[in-house]
């Protein structure tokens, strides 16, 4: 955790997660998330942000979706308690109508051969018990998304009206996170 950030109470859906895990509720999941585009196995903004946040909804477009399992239990101190695959229904209960990108701004499938068929899994992980308080919160939320990061973003939190509260971003320099109401 970051002791500048305000630590966040997790949310009854995520202390009260079971096996199997009930219908997603998207909502709940984008609400005061942190949003990660190209993320693919970065447990950086796990490591720092949780429990100032529960919920992380990371997204890659390079990453496929048995590679995504194959890692999942790759948060060190965390074990899964459950996963379950989602639909494009469940993350866009509304529909999406997207805005495409204009040709000044490239074109993404200039990278086809590197872009994986698109998926979503929903995981909740679990402190492991030989793990303390102050290695993190006892549980937190994963949404990961096999998918381009800008319109993933835009069919989430615009199509479903949610609020996040950080876009982690990684660059080939350094890791930098922005809380959104500080910019």
């Amino acid at each position: 955790m970051i002791p500048e950030i305000p630590t966040q109470p997790m949310p009854d859906w995520i202390s009260n997660a079971s096996v199997p895990l009930p219908e997603l509720c998207i909502r709940e999941v984008l609400s005061g998330s942190v949003y990660y585009p190209a993320c693919e196995f970065d447990g950086d903004p796990v490591k720092y942000l949780a429990g100032n946040f529960h919920s992380f909804v990371y997204v890659d477009y390079g990453v496929g979706r048995d590679s995504l399992l194959q890692n999942l239990d790759g948060f060190r101190g965390y074990r899964i308690l459950a996963h379950r695959d989602v639909t494009e229904r469940q993350l866009t209960p509304n529909g999406w109508t997207p805005q495409f990108p204009r040709p000044s701004d490239g074109d993404p499938r200039s990278r086809a051969d590197w872009i994986k068929p698109q998926f979503g899994v929903w995981s909740i992980h679990e402190r492991r018990e030989e793990y303390g308080p102050d290695h993190g919160p006892s549980r937190f939320s994963l949404l990961y998304i096999g998918g381009d990061g800008v319109a993933t973003f835009q069919a989430l939190y615009h199509g479903n009206r949610a609020a996040l509260a950080v876009v982690a971003v990684d660059s080939a320099w350094n890791r930098i996170w922005w809380k959104l109401d500080e910019l």
